[in-house]
């Protein structure tokens, strides 16, 4: 189990927290170009995803049963294909 996260004196970051960032942003690039090279344009899906591209792990999580199944799947397999990257920061 991690330990809470704990601000430092003078504001700055720890390095739970920059973990923290850098599992977030391969989440992100992982999700995002997936869906971006992946979901058919004209899925009805797709113009949800582009408005949400900004908060795309969210848009994924929540949207998960409108996104076809073999998106998902690419997802899923980008992450297994990149676990380096994530166990290199845990």
């Amino acid at each position: 189990m991690r330990a809470p996260k704990v601000r430092q004196p003078g504001g700055g970051f720890n390095d739970e927290d920059s973990d923290e960032m850098l599992l977030e942003n391969i989440l992100i690039d992982v999700v995002g170009q997936v869906l971006a090279n992946k979901m058919e344009k004209k899925d009805p899906e797709y113009k949800n995803f582009k408005e949400s591209y900004d908060r795309v792990v969210p848009y994924f999580t929540d949207r998960l049963q409108n996104i076809a199944d073999n998106v998902v799947y690419e997802v899923f397999q980008e992450m297994n294909d990149r676990q380096p990257e994530f166990v290199n920061v845990l």
